[in-house]
């Protein structure tokens, strides 16, 4: 069975930008918030 999504491929700005977007929910919530990128794989790529 193959996966439909893979970790998506970040720039170094959205990176950051996922960062303070962690650090800011963490804060508000008062626990680790941890937030994950995926994107869907193309028609015919394989997992690795």
């Amino acid at each position: 069975m193959t996966r439909d999504y893979q970790f998506a491929d970040l720039s170094r700005q959205t990176r950051e930008e996922l960062d303070r977007l962690e650090a800011q929910l963490s804060r508000d919530c008062h626990r680790p918030i941890v937030l994950v990128a995926y994107e869907q794989r193309k028609e015919g790529e394989q997992s690795q």
